[in-house]
């Protein structure tokens, strides 16, 4: 099972954007299950998301946004959701990504991102999130993450039976994620 944010595969010429992929392998046989790709429907995987939260508090690593979610106080949970499903796959919901266009991926800017998650000037700390919403907003992304990633899971054993299972890439290096999937 792969999970990424921006994973690239170059097969027949083509450059393709794969955020999430699962395949069956048996002997030397590997057969393809599911593919989640940006030409799709031009939609944000879970690992870009998590990458985007984490610009967006204004730290340099996704695993400080794993580490901040412990501290949540659960007391400003956003109404949206950050993730959805649609046609089976798991995505950034398009009420919050809407500055997307073209064929490349853009990331939001502060401002568009902190009005399409319904937040104002006032939950801003000289121009920083304050660290108890920080904490909320990162439990949150943690939580609908490891939600996602659990399903995928779940389906792929449903799919196969094997109780082995082979995770890479790098929204895998979220341990607290992995140990809910073990």
């Amino acid at each position: 099972m792969v999970v990424d944010g921006q994973g690239k595969r170059i097969e027949n010429g083509q450059d393709t954007m794969v955020m999430q992929s699962s395949y069956y392998c048996s002997g030397k046989q590997i057969e393809k299950l599911s593919e989640t790709t940006w030409q799709d429907d031009r939609r944000i995987g879970i690992g870009t998301m998590y990458e985007m939260v984490t610009r967006l508090l204004d730290f340099s690593s996704e695993g400080t946004t794993m580490w901040l979610s412990s501290y949540s106080s659960q007391k400003n949970i956003l109404w949206k959701n950050l993730l959805k499903k649609y046609k089976g796959h798991f995505y950034a919901d398009d009420e919050i990504i809407k500055d997307i266009s073209g064929s490349r991926l853009k990331f939001l800017n502060k401002e568009i991102f902190l009005k399409q998650l319904s937040l104002s000037e006032d939950d801003l700390e000289t121009d920083k999130i304050p660290y108890g919403f920080s904490a909320d907003l990162a439990a949150q992304l943690q939580f609908e993450t490891e939600e996602s990633i659990i399903e995928m899971a779940q389906n792929l054993y449903e799919k196969t039976k094997s109780k082995n299972l082979c995770i890479v890439w790098w929204v895998w290096l979220n341990s607290v994620a992995n140990g809910k999937v073990l």
